[in-house]
């Protein structure tokens, strides 16, 4: 059963097509705005989006370290840092294993 459906031919802004919620789909909307979770974004409080820019600062910088590595290392250097890589990636799944 389909939520949404074209607009009756109303041409939107720029010539986009316009949609609308179905009876079925508003009804659906409702049922979920009343049941408290009609607003993921409100699941993330302010501690956890820093910890998440933490985690995207931290790749990037993974990141840079990894491609100094693999340009300018030698190949001991980059193989130390391929056994880095492949110990740390084991250590992060036996986080989510505790």
């Amino acid at each position: 059963m389909r939520s949404v459906r074209p607009a009756s031919g109303i041409p939107g802004k720029h010539g986009r097509k316009r949609f609308t919620l179905t009876e079925t789909g508003r009804t659906e909307a409702t049922q979920v705005s009343e049941s408290g979770h009609g607003r993921p974004w409100q699941d993330f409080d302010a501690e956890h989006i820093a910890q998440s820019q933490e985690f995207r600062e931290a790749g990037f910088a993974i990141m840079t370290a990894l491609r100094q590595v693999a340009m300018s290392g030698t190949p001991t250097q980059r193989q130390k840092a391929l056994e880095t890589l492949q110990d740390t990636k084991r250590k992060l799944y036996s986080i989510l294993a505790e």
